[in-house]
């Protein structure tokens, strides 16, 4: 979980509630943690809203099965 506390930090528009949310969307499943790491890791210029949409994104992939 600290690797992906040191990607967060290195958002540019990083701000508080995005690091709680995004950290609790990766506490909630080992897959959703690597999933978002990786996604930070490939797009490193990746702004807030964009790793928001990743996510949100994935969890409506996720539950249309």
């Amino acid at each position: 979980m600290q690797d992906l506390l040191e990607l967060l930090r290195k958002v540019p528009d990083t701000y508080a509630v995005f690091v709680i949310t995004v950290t609790r969307y990766a506490e909630s499943a080992a897959d959703n943690l690597e999933a978002v790491k990786q996604y930070m890791r490939t797009n490193p210029a990746a702004m807030a809203s964009d790793i928001l949409g990743f996510i949100f994104t994935r969890e409506e992939q996720l539950a249309a099965g």
